[in-house]
Formats: C-alpha cells, sequence, structure tokens
C-alpha cells in the first residue's frame, strides 16, 4: 500500500510543476493564503535538492515533513499550504534518507 501511495504521488506531484505560482504571485496571495489554503505552521528546517524542498513544519505542537517543488522559504517564516497525499517511511534518493512521513504538497505560501 505505501508503495502505491508513493508511486501516485510521484505521478500527481510532478503534474503541479506548471501550476507552481510565481515568486510575484505568491507575494501577492500571501495576505490571502491563510484563508485559501487549509493548513499553516512554521518553518522549522528546510533541505533543498535541486528539483525539491523538503520543508518542516510545526503546527499544534506537532510537526510534519513537506515535500514541494523548489520552495522560497526560510527557518522562522509562517507558511500555508494545501493538503496532499501522505506516504510513510518516504525514502529519499537524493539525500539518501528516509523520512517517516511526509505530505506532497503543490502550494506553500508564506504568510507576511
Amino acid at each position: 500500500m505505501r508503495a502505491i501511495a508513493a508511486l501516485l504521488a510521484l505521478i500527481i506531484f510532478p503534474a503541479f510543476a506548471d501550476e507552481a505560482p510565481s515568486a510575484s504571485q505568491v507575494q501577492a496571495d500571501s495576505v490571502t493564503a491563510d484563508i485559501q489554503l487549509p493548513n499553516k505552521g512554521k518553518v522549522i528546517d528546510i533541505i533543498a535538492t535541486s528539483n525539491y524542498s523538503y520543508i518542516k513544519v510545526s503546527a499544534g505542537g506537532k510537526s510534519v515533513w513537506l515535500a514541494t517543488l523548489e520552495a522560497t522559504v526560510k527557518k522562522g517564516d509562517m507558511i500555508s499550504y494545501n493538503d496532499g497525499p501522505v506516504t510513510d517511511s518516504f525514502y529519499s534518493p537524493s539525500l539518501k534518507r528516509t523520512f517517516k512521513n511526509v505530505i506532497f504538497v503543490s502550494q506553500v505560501v508564506v504568510i507576511k
């Protein structure tokens, strides 16, 4: 079942690449991002690869890893993000690391 979820995430996730907002759209949307996107939290860690950003977010006393196309965020930023498929025990070949859980999201917006 995990393999199916991971495969689905890898198939669906790149489809959002053409829909990723530009930097100007991110700035313009950041005022209303917390209304439009259902989740928000504080960035506590970031790992960037050539194609993806892995962002550790703290919200409600819990932390979660997000995976998204390259995102311009920094530690301490408050962000909003959409829901996405969750993959347990996700192995990143480029990082040679297994994440306990990763949520694959298509939108990450800094809240200003």
